[in-house]
């Protein structure tokens, strides 16, 4: 499984639903808001962060097909927006190529509005 991944610049994060909606996807946007709880350890509260943390999750359907798309700034290594895209697969080969196709597509309007792999292709 795993995870792959790409940027989105700032100026394009609001075309990701359009997108996906205009490509024939079902579309859900989710907002998810985390605070510390009062009744956390001391040593656990010391780790987190005092803001609250924002998790934003794009819910991608096709009827048969799901997948959730998480997005959250670069915090200043590529700059925009990293999506986070999981890796689908099945261990029945059929479903599993049904699964990667869907996921293919899902990336590919991600990149038709400048979405990109931000690491070059010749590592290693």
């Amino acid at each position: 499984m795993g995870l792959d991944m790409r940027i989105v610049p700032d100026h394009r994060l609001n075309a990701i639903e359009a997108a996906l909606l205009h490509a024939g996807f079902a579309v859900t946007v989710i907002e998810r808001k985390f605070e510390l709880s009062t009744d956390m350890p001391d040593d656990i509260r010391a780790s987190m962060p005092d803001n609250p943390i924002i998790i934003h999750n794009i819910v991608v359907t096709d009827g048969r097909n799901t997948i959730t798309l998480l997005y959250g700034a670069d915090e200043g290594e590529f700059g925009g927006y990293r999506i986070y895209i999981p890796n689908l697969g099945a261990w029945w080969p059929r479903r599993n190529r049904e699964l990667r196709a869907f996921q293919t597509r899902v990336t590919d309007v991600l990149e038709s509005i400048g979405a990109y792999w931000p690491f070059p292709d010749d590592v290693g």
